[in-house]
């Protein structure tokens, strides 16, 4: 006798559709030159105090063509311009260029991380890590994720030739391509900074360095914190004066880049 038929089964419901998760997209390129166009940058650099010095971030800042307030090598003004900021929000970038004295120390990296906090990018240059790390400057350090290696004095020049840790990080190709950082005026016998180096598991980049086949350590250029902090341990003036300028602008760019992600 013929079977009876199999009830018939419940097809299976549609594959509920995934949305695609959205890529993250870069800022055009409009947006971004519109925002650092009208951008609150603050400035301290103190080689303004030096006669016939010539000053590289100024220089950089101005090439770029962006406004700033500049104050020289006058710490108390810039102590209040961290302190008060500009007429409207916290600042976009705070430049703190230190090479040729030891003002900037103390309370000063308080008031730099402050504004770190309000959400400003803050670019650094010292010198005098060696002298202060057991103090504020250290927990300036800790937030980077980066820890001081040793005091860099007097190194013979064959030794200050700077090599990439970091060969693609974009704070040496955008906007310029940064090839090389060549000793231009050797100081016989100075300070030259101070040597950093990475602690396990930090997410800071070491980017320029004096030893290559070390690259977790003996750095002189740190970016941390998504690009918001950038930490120079060299000093500007002994290097090609081309070169300092391009690295400074894209050190600018590149901070307002994170001010500018962070904002959105």
């Amino acid at each position: 006798p013929p079977t009876e038929p199999s009830p018939p089964t419940e097809a299976p419901p549609p594959p509920t559709e995934i949305p695609p998760t959205p890529d993250v997209q870069e800022p055009s390129s409009g947006d971004l030159e519109t925002f650092m166009s009208s951008a609150n940058i603050l400035l301290y650099e103190d080689m303004a105090g030096v006669p016939r010095t010539y000053r590289s971030v100024q220089q950089a800042l101005d090439d770029m063509g962006l406004p700033y307030v500049d104050t020289k090598d006058w710490p108390g003004r810039f102590r209040e311009y961290l302190i008060t900021g500009p007429e409207q929000g916290p600042w976009d970038l705070v430049i703190s260029a230190t090479e040729s004295r030891e003002a900037v120390r103390g309370e000063f990296w308080d008031y730099l991380e402050e504004a770190l906090d309000q959400g400003s990018s803050v670019i650094v240059e010292t010198w005098l890590l060696d002298q202060q790390v057991g103090g504020r400057a250290g927990d300036f350090l800790k937030r980077c994720g980066i820890d001081f290696q040793s005091d860099w004095f007097a190194p013979p020049p064959s030794q200050m030739v700077l090599t990439p840790h970091a060969q693609s990080h974009p704070v040496l190709h955008e906007p310029n391509e940064v090839i090389s950082m060549r000793v231009h005026n050797f100081w016989r016998g100075g300070d030259m900074g101070d040597l950093l180096e990475m602690p396990n598991g930090s997410d800071a980049a070491l980017i320029w360095g004096a030893r290559p086949q070390v690259p977790d350590s003996y750095g002189v250029l740190t970016v941390c914190q998504g690009g918001q902090m950038i930490l120079q341990t060299f000093p500007t003036h002994q290097y090609e004066q081309d070169s300092v300028v391009k690295l400074w602008q894209n050190y600018i760019y590149q901070a307002l880049k994170a001010r500018y992600n962070l904002s959105q």
